[in-house]
Formats: C-alpha cells, sequence, structure tokens
C-alpha cells in the first residue's frame, strides 16, 4: 500500500468566491481596511499644508499638549456614552466601518459631504462583532456586551444575524452636533497651540503667523434657517 498522504484540501469556490476562510482572518483583513485612511477625492498627492518640526528640544510641549487635547476629546465622547469610552470607541469604529467603503467614492464624499444628509442603511455596510474587536483591541465578549448596549441606546441597528450599522439619523441629533462641534473647536484649539509653541509649521512661512492661514468667507445663510 501507498503511504502517499492526500492532498491537502483548498477552499471551495462558489460564484468566483472562495468559502471557508476563517473568521480571524476575515477580521484581520476588515482591521486592515479599516485602517487605511480614506485616499484624497481625485486621488493625487498633494503638498502638505503643516509640517511637524522635528526637534527633541520641543518634545515635552509637544506631549503636553497633545496628551491634554486627547484627555478633552476622551471626556467629551465618554459624556455622549454613559460615562464608558469603550461605548464610544465601539461606536465609532462601526461608523467609521460602515462607510468606509463609500468614503472612497468621489460622488459619495461630494454628496454626502455634510451631516445634515442621512446616509440611511442601505448605504452603509454592516460589520460583525468580531470585526470590531479586533479593529480596536476591545476583548470579543466585552464588544458583544458593548454592541448590545447601543442597540438599546438606539446608537445602532441590526441588519441582520450579527450584523451591525449605525442607527440612520443618529449622527444629526442635537447631542451629536454639539458632540463634534465641541471636537472641532478643540481640534482647532490644539493645532493653533503647536503653531504658536513652533512646533508646526506652514511650508511656506514662519510657523504661528495668521497671515499664512486663509481666511474663510462667511458662510452662506442655510436654506433650512
Amino acid at each position: 500500500m501507498s503511504s502517499r498522504r492526500p492532498p491537502a484540501k483548498t477552499p471551495a469556490k462558489i460564484s468566483g468566491k472562495t468559502v471557508g476562510k476563517t473568521p480571524a482572518r476575515t477580521a484581520a483583513k476588515s482591521a486592515a481596511r479599516l485602517s487605511r485612511p480614506p485616499p484624497s477625492p481625485d486621488d493625487r498627492p498633494t503638498a502638505p499644508k503643516v509640517v511637524a518640526r522635528d526637534s527633541a528640544a520641543n518634545t515635552r510641549i509637544f506631549t503636553f499638549l497633545v496628551v491634554t487635547f486627547l484627555a478633552r476629546a476622551d471626556r467629551l465622547r465618554r459624556q455622549h456614552y454613559d460615562e464608558d469610552i469603550d461605548l464610544a470607541v465601539i461606536a465609532e469604529a462601526i461608523g467609521v466601518a460602515a462607510i468606509e467603503p463609500r468614503m472612497r467614492e468621489k460622488t459619495f464624499r461630494q454628496g454626502f459631504r455634510s451631516l445634515d444628509k442621512v446616509a440611511g442603511v442601505a448605504r452603509q455596510r454592516p460589520v460583525n462583532a468580531l470585526s470590531i474587536a479586533t479593529t480596536t483591541g476591545i476583548a470579543r465578549e466585552t464588544t458583544r456586551r458593548k454592541i448590545k448596549k447601543l442597540l438599546a441606546m438606539g446608537v445602532l441597528i441590526e441588519t441582520g444575524r450579527g450584523r451591525y450599522v449605525l442607527t440612520p439619523g443618529y449622527l444629526q441629533t442635537s447631542p451629536q452636533r454639539r458632540l463634534f462641534r465641541t471636537l472641532a473647536h478643540e481640534t482647532a484649539n490644539f493645532f493653533n497651540a503647536c503653531l504658536e509653541e513652533g512646533l508646526f509649521e506652514m511650508p511656506a512661512g514662519r510657523p504661528g503667523r495668521k497671515s499664512h492661514v486663509p481666511e474663510q468667507a462667511p458662510s452662506p445663510p442655510s436654506e433650512e434657517a
């Protein structure tokens, strides 16, 4: 009798799709996709508007500013999620994953640039707990418990068994709008402080000079006003 071993089975294919991939591999690929920032709308490289100055003499100042900024941002996020930062992280990860493919489409970025337009369920890609746990680094069981609470809070909806997206209209609620406005101001304050301290600079001139920051024209009145 021959002692040859039978050849290893290869994953079957159905309609061009490989069947038999492990959840861990699928989750790892989802995490890798989420870690990539969306490309520029026109996919062309652009010159940096602000650059960081590589100076060891300023590292303590930068550490103080960035840790202060992150602490304020985390405090604001916790306030909207029952003082639970894990709830905020998981809700945000699902929200990003749900529209990440669309954000690579120029037409979507233009049409849904403002949060005033609700993306709806059909434009979101549902994600599961395993991929979110892999992306965030939060334990799988903890992720599942937090997702159940987010469902009860009305932040998420389940579109299929174990598949989740943000509830349409949730980002347009008054508390969320206030959160985004406050975070925008905190981010601007952080960058302005870095410019004033010489940590960042404009490539065309000296850091912190207001003359290098273009003034925005007044916003036109809203049609809904």
